[in-house]
C-alpha cells in the first residue's frame, strides 16, 4: 500500500510541479537538501493506524459473473508528508499552493475505493536556519481495506419447492 500511495502523489506531484525533484524517503531529503536540489517534494510515510471496526464478509460479482466473496480484516490508514522544500518561504508556499488542488479525494486500492484526506498543513522558518531552505508540509492520510483474496462462493439463483411429506401433512 505504500508503495501505490506514493506513486499516486509521486504522479500528482509530477502534473502540478514538472521542475520539483520529488523523494520517496527521509534518507532521499537529507541528501537533496543539502545538495539544495530546490525545488524539492518529500514523501515521508508517518505511523498509520488500523481499524478492526471495518471488518466484515464482502460479496460481490466478479467481471466473468461469477458470485465471489472477500474477508476485510480491517482498514488500514497511512499517513504520508507531502513535504515541500524551497529557497524562500514565498516559493514554498506556491509550491504547495500548486499540489494541494491536485491531490484525490479518493483513490483504488485491491479493488476497493478508499478515502484520500489531508490532515492539515505546516509551515516552518525553522529549517531555513539550517539549510538556506523552506518547507511547507501537509499531511495526506489514504485508507485501504486489509482484505483476503476473493473466493467463489456457492450461489442459489432460486429454489422452487418440491411435494414431499410436508404437503400431506394432516391439518391440526
Amino acid at each position: 500500500m505504500i508503495n501505490e500511495a506514493k506513486s499516486l502523489l509521486e504522479g500528482v506531484i509530477k502534473r502540478a510541479a514538472p521542475a520539483a525533484t520529488v523523494v520517496r524517503s527521509a534518507a532521499e531529503e537529507s541528501r537533496a537538501v543539502m545538495a539544495r536540489k530546490f525545488p524539492l517534494v518529500a514523501l515521508i510515510t508517518n505511523p498509520g493506524t488500523f481499524d478492526n471496526g471495518e471488518a466484515r464478509t464482502v460479496r460481490f460479482r466478479d467481471g466473468g459473473g461469477a458470485y465471489r466473496e472477500r474477508y476485510v480484516r480491517g482498514k488500514r490508514s497511512l499517513p504520508v508528508l507531502v513535504r515541500c522544500w524551497e529557497a524562500g518561504e514565498d516559493k514554498a508556499d506556491a509550491l504547495l499552493d500548486a499540489v494541494i488542488p491536485e491531490l484525490p479525494s479518493r483513490w483504488e486500492h485491491d479493488g476497493f475505493t478508499c478515502e484520500v484526506e489531508i490532515d492539515g498543513e505546516e509551515h516552518s522558518d525553522h529549517a531555513g536556519n539550517l539549510t538556506k531552505g523552506y518547507v511547507s508540509v501537509v499531511g495526506v492520510t489514504f485508507t485501504a481495506y486489509a482484505a483476503r483474496k476473493a473466493d467463489a462462493v456457492p450461489y442459489i439463483e432460486r429454489t422452487e419447492p418440491q411435494g414431499g411429506e410436508y404437503a400431506k401433512q394432516p391439518h391440526a
